[in-house]
């Protein structure tokens, strides 16, 4: 930089940290030890204990009789056991309205953000391939979605009655050193989920 007087230089050095993200299946669990008291606590079925090889939790939801009913699920990373051995990456909310709409929200915390998600809600605890045989592989979903690097997804599900089970999966992602910009990003899905209700 000069002017009539004078001359002045400057170097600057910048070390840019390698962009390795450490990515993690995650799956939501009602799991009552991390909720508040008062909190719905959804039943729990854990896909290891049902004859599957993969970890991953189905939750069953009640319809709603008066008003709206919300559940509060932490989200997991990399967790090969029944029981939540690691600590919660995010968290899961499900709102299921007296109207016939469910809602499912993740919010992820600190560094970890998402590129996957996706949401499963059936009348069996289980997702179902088209040739009709039962499965938990997240790719036969009723809903999928990708994303570049959201750290909080909402996907609504317009047309859904009776008690269903919802199975939310996603991957998870972080990267040493670095805190993605909040980024919000969401779907819908019209499906028609018809299920019988409790007695």
């Amino acid at each position: 930089v000069s002017d009539i007087c004078s001359s002045d230089s400057a170097t600057c050095t910048f070390t840019i940290p390698p962009c390795n993200p450490v990515c993690n299946t995650v799956y939501a669990f009602s799991n009552p030890e991390e909720l508040e008291p008062g909190d719905a606590v959804a039943d729990v079925k854990c896909f290891l204990n049902e004859g599957y090889s993969n970890w991953g939790w189905s939750n069953f939801i009640e319809q709603p009789e008066v008003g709206d009913t919300v559940y509060y699920m932490p989200l997991y990373a990399g967790n090969p056991d029944c029981s939540a051995i690691t600590e919660p990456v995010g968290m899961v909310t499900i709102t299921y309205t007296i109207g016939g709409t469910l809602t499912v929200d993740y919010d992820m915390h600190g560094d970890y953000y998402l590129t996957e998600a996706h949401v499963n809600v059936g009348c069996e605890w289980y997702a179902m391939k088209k040739n009709g045989s039962p499965t938990v592989a997240p790719g036969q979903y009723i809903h999928g979605d990708m994303m570049d690097m959201a750290t909080s997804y909402s996907v609504d599900f317009a047309d859904v009655s009776g008690d269903v089970w919802v199975i939310v999966h996603g991957v998870g992602c972080y990267i040493d050193g670095y805190t993605p910009d909040p980024m919000a990003d969401s779907d819908s899905n019209n499906n028609t989920i018809a299920c019988t209700a409790s007695a």
